[in-house]
C-alpha cells in the first residue's frame, strides 16, 4: 500500500503470562497472538520488519520467510525496539506501528488510520480509543482539541489517570520525522526506559501535526498481558466468528458454549449444538449437523455428515452422507515418509517414525541402517550427510543435522551439527551446538550446552557443561581414564575489542598429539583463554580465572596477575603485532600438519569401506575449512593494521610499531599464496614413509596408533614438525618479521 512498512513490536518477555512459551506464540482461536498482527501488515505493508526479543527461536519460525526479523537484545523500552529497526525500513515514507499482542485489531481500522495520516500529510497519528475503564492504558492528552502528548499510566497524574481517551499502541508515523524524533528522546521515566509514546509529545512540541483516528470497537484496543486478559479476548474473537457464521447461515444453538477457531469455514444450514469444537484447519461442508460434545480439528467433512454425541474427528476427511457414530475416535495414522520407511526397512530402529524428517537431498546410501537410532523430533539434511553404523541421535531433545558427518558409534544427545565431522565414539550431549568447520575425533566427549566453531578436538578429550570454543585446537590424552579435560563454563575468547578474529589458540600440538601418548591438559572451569595462546602438554590452568599468555608445558597456573585500573582505548590504535600474526603462522603450520596426516594416514587406517573413507575425506575439508577461516581473518586483520596507520588516518604509533605495521600490510599479499600452497609442503618423505609403512590397518585407528612403538612415532612427529616448520619458514622468507 503506497510504499507502507509495517514494525511489528514483539520482544517483551511477558512476565505476566507465567510461561515458558513466549507470550505472542500463545494461541487465541487457533492462531499464536502474533499471527494476527502480521495478518494485517501483510495485506497492508509492502514491507514487514518484526522486532524480536534475544532467544526467540520460536517467533523468528512463526514469522515466515517474507517478514525481515530484528532482534532488541537489551529490553530498553518501546521507542528502542522500534530504533532497533531502522536499518530495515526506509528513511522517509509512511511507517506503520503495531504491537504483537492485539488479537482483535481490525483491518479497516488500520485502512482508515493509514489514509488518514496519508490525506493529512501529519507527523504521526495515534489509534485512540475512548473507554470507561482506562486503568492500565497510556493517555492520549489534548491541548485545545489537539494532541499533545501522551503519558504513561505509571507516569501520570491523579489529574491525567481521569482522563478516558487511550493510547492502543498503534501509530501511523512519517517516517522521516520518526527517525529524528527517536534520536532525541530521553530515558527520563520511572522505568529508564525510551518509550515511543515520547514521541509524540516531542514531535507536537516541535510545532508538527499530530492527529488521531479512533478504533472502530473498542475491543480493538485491548491487548494480552495475562491468561485472564488472554481468555477474555479469545470469549471476544470467538463471538465475532459466530456472528460471522450466522451471518452466513449457520446456525449455532447456544454462542456461549461453541468454540470455534478462526481459520475454520461452515457451510449454510449446518447447526451446531453446545459443546462443539472446531479446531485448527476445519472445513464442514452445508447440512450437517453436529452434536453436543463433539471435537473436529484440522478435518473435512462434506455435505450431509452428521456428526453424534462426543464423537473426535482428527486429520480426517468425512465423505457426503456418512455418520460419525457417538463417542467414536476417527483419526487418520500420521504418515511415515518413504525415506524414514526405506530406513526401517534396512534395520534402524525409529520409536516415531512420523515425527523424523530426512530431507530430499540426503543420499540414504550414505546413511547405514546398521544399529542406528533416531529418536522424535530428528532432522537430516544435506547431499554431504554421512551417517555410519550404530549411531544414535536425540535421546535427550531433538537433533538437527546437516550436511553433518558421523562415524561408528557416535551420539549426538541433542541440539544441532552443520558441516562438522564427529569421528568415531565421539558423544555430545543436549544442547550441543556445533556449527561449521568442527573436527571432533574418537573418543571425545562433550557436555551439556557445549558451542563449538572452526575446532578442531584429538582424541580423549572431555569438554564439561557450558562451554564455547572457537577458533582453537586441543590435543587429548592417552585414553578414556587419562584424557584432556575442560571444565564448565570455559570460554575461549576469540574476538578482540578491535574487531578482528586473528586469534586462534593451541592447546597441545599436532606433530605430538596425534601419536595419542602425551601428558594431557586441564583447563579448569568458570574461566577462559584470550586467544591467540599456546598451552603446552601436561599444563593446569587453574579453574575461575582469563589467561591471556602462553604456558609451556607440564607447568601448574594459579592464574594470572594483572593491573587493575583502566588505560585509554582506541580502536584505531595498535601495539605490536609481530607475536599476533607469528601465533597465526603457526597455527596454520599445524593445521597443514593435521591435513598431511588426512591425507597420508587416516585413510590407510580407515579400511576399504568407501562410507568410512568417505568420513576421512569429510575430515581433511574440516581441516581445509580451518584454513580458509584463518586466511579470511588475517586478510581482516590486515585491513583493521592498514586502517591503523597514521597515513591512513589511525591514530599514530613509536616509528618501530608503525614499520612492523607497514611491514605486515605490505607483506600479507606475497605471504597469502604460500599458505594457499600448503597441500605441496610434503615435509621430510623419508620420515613419512618409514612411519606410514609400520601402519597396521584391521583395528580402530587410537588402537594402531597406540600400537606403534616410540621409534615409530618419533618419526611420525619429525615428518609432521617438518611440515610444520617448513610452511612457516616460507612464510618468513617472504615476511620476516614473523616469529614462532
Amino acid at each position: 500500500m503506497n510504499g507502507l512498512t509495517t514494525v511489528i513490536l514483539a520482544a517483551g518477555e511477558g512476565k505476566r503470562m507465567r510461561s515458558r512459551t513466549p507470550k505472542v506464540l500463545h494461541p487465541l482461536c487457533g492462531r499464536p497472538l502474533i499471527a494476527y498482527p502480521l495478518r494485517l501488515a501483510r495485506t497492508l505493508a509492502d514491507r514487514v520488519v518484526l522486532v524480536v526479543g534475544p532467544n526467540a527461536d520460536g517467533v523468528r519460525a512463526a514469522a515466515g520467510a517474507d517478514v525481515t526479523i530484528v532482534e532488541q537484545r537489551e529490553r530498553l523500552g518501546t521507542g528502542h525496539a522500534v530504533l532497533q529497526a531502522r536499518g530495515a525500513c526506509p528513511e522517509s515514507g509512511p511507517l506503520l506501528v503495531l504491537a504483537g499482542d492485539m488479537p482483535l485489531l481490525l483491518l479497516q481500522t488500520l485502512e482508515r488510520l493509514v489514509e488518514h495520516q496519508r490525506t493529512t500529510g501529519a507527523a504521526a497519528t495515534v489509534l485512540t480509543a475512548l473507554v470507561d475503564r482506562p486503568q492500565g492504558y497510556g493517555r492520549v492528552l489534548r491541548v485545545g482539541g489537539r494532541v499533545n502528548r501522551i503519558v504513561e499510566e505509571r507516569d501520570a497524574t491523579d489529574d491525567q489517570k481521569k482522563v478516558n481517551e487511550i493510547n492502543t499502541s498503534v501509530y501511523c508515523f512519517d517516517a522521516r520525522r520518526l527517525w529524528g524524533a527517536l534520536g532525541e528522546i530521553k530515558p527520563d521515566n520511572d522505568q529508564g526506559e525510551l518509550y515511543l509514546t515520547d514521541v509524540i509529545g516531542l514531535l507536537a512540541r516541535a510545532g508538527a501535526r499530530v492527529e488521531a483516528v479512533s478504533v472502530s470497537e473498542p475491543a480493538e484496543a485491548l491487548g494480552v498481558n495475562d491468561r485472564r486478559q488472554l481468555a477474555e479476548l479469545a470469549t471476544i474473537q470467538r463471538r465475532r466468528i459466530l456472528d460471522r457464521l450466522m451471518t452466513e447461515g449457520v446456525t449455532v444453538i447456544d454462542p456461549a458454549a461453541t468454540y470455534v477457531d478462526v481459520d475454520v469455514e461452515v457451510g449454510e444450514d449446518t447447526v451446531l449444538y453446545p459443546g462443539t469444537c472446531l479446531e485448527g484447519s476445519v472445513r464442514v461442508g452445508e447440512r450437517c449437523t453436529v452434536l453436543p460434545g463433539s471435537r473436529i480439528r484440522d478435518s473435512t467433512l462434506e455435505d450431509d455428515v452428521t456428526v453424534l454425541d462426543g464423537a473426535v474427528v482428527v486429520g480426517c476427511h468425512v465423505a457426503r452422507g456418512e455418520t460419525v457414530p457417538a463417542h467414536a475416535r476417527v483419526e487418520v495414522a500420521p504418515a511415515v515418509d518413504a525415506r524414514v520407511r526405506a530406513l526401517l526397512q534396512a534395520g534402524a530402529r525409529i520409536p516415531r517414525p512420523e515425527s523424523v524428517v530426512i530431507g530430499t537431498e540426503v543420499r540414504l546410501e550414505q546413511i547405514v541402517a546398521r544399529g542406528l537410532v533416531l529418536h522424535p523430533g530428528t532432522k537430516i539434511s544435506g547431499e554431504r550427510t554421512v551417517i555410519l553404523e550404530d549411531t544414535e541421535l536425540g535421546h535427550e531433545e531433538p537433533v538437527t543435522l546437516e550436511n553433518a558427518v558421523l562415524g561408528r558409534g557416535v551420539k549426538v544427545q541433542g541440539g544441532f551439527v552443520t558441516d562438522s565431522v564427529l569421528l568415531d565414539g565421539c558423544e555430545v550431549r543436549q544442547g550441543f551446538h556445533g556449527r561449521e568447520g568442527c573436527l571432533l575425533e574418537e573418543d571425545t566427549y562433550f557436555a551439556h550446552n557445549v558451542g563449538l566453531k572452526m575446532t578442531i578436538v584429538l582424541p580423549f578429550a572431555v569438554l564439561g557443561s557450558l562451554i564455547n570454543f572457537c577458533d582453537c585446537l586441543l590435543a587429548g590424552g592417552t585414553s578414556r581414564k587419562r584424557h584432556s579435560e575442560v571444565g564448565s563454563g570455559f570460554i575461549h575468547f576469540n574476538f578482540s575489542p578491535r574487531g578482528d578474529k586473528a586469534t586462534p589458540s593451541i592447546f597441545g600440538d599436532v606433530p605430538r598429539g596425534v601419536m595419542l601418548d602425551q601428558a594431557p591438559i586441564f583447563l579448569g572451569g568458570l574461566a577462559g583463554v584470550v586467544g591467540p595462546s599456546r598451552v603446552g602438554f601436561g599444563s593446569v590452568l587453574a579453574a575461575g580465572s582469563v589467561y591471556r599468555a602462553d604456558y609451556d608445558e607440564d607447568l601448574l597456573v594459579l592464574g594470572e596477575r594483572r593491573r587493575d585500573g583502566s588505560t585509554p582505548f582506541r580502536v584505531r590504535a595498535l601495539g605490536a603485532i609481530r607475536a599476533k600474526v607469528g601465533k597465526n603462522i603457526r597455527y596454520l603450520g599445524e593445521l597443514a600438519a593435521l591435513w598431511a596426516w588426512y591425507r597420508h594416514v587416516r585413510p590407510r587406517l580407515a579400511g576399504a569401506d568407501p562410507l568410512a573413507q568417505a568420513v576421512i575425506a569429510a575430515g581433511r575439508r574440516m581441516v581445509e575449512a580451518n584454513i580458509d577461516e584463518r586466511l579470511k581473518q588475517l586478510d581482516r586483520f590486515r585491513d583493521l593494521v592498514k586502517e591503523c596507520l597514521p597515513e591512513a588516518g589511525g591514530a599514530g604509533s613509536p616509528a618501530p610499531l608503525a614499520g612492523e605495521w607497514r611491514e605486515f600490510v605490505g607483506g600479507w599479499s606475497a605471504v597469502r599464496p604460500v599458505i594457499e600452497n600448503f597441500r605441496a609442503i610434503e615435509g621430510r618423505g623419508e620420515h613419512r614413509e618409514a612411519f606410514c609403512a609400520r601402519l597396521a590397518p584391521g583395528r580402530s585407528y587410537t588402537a594402531a596408533i597406540q600400537a606403534l612403538d616410540g621409534d615409530d612415532r618419533r618419526r611420525g612427529t619429525a615428518w609432521l614438525s617438518s611440515i610444520r616448520a617448513e610452511l612457516m619458514e616460507r612464510c618468513r622468507a617472504v615476511l620476516p618479521f614473523i616469529t614462532n
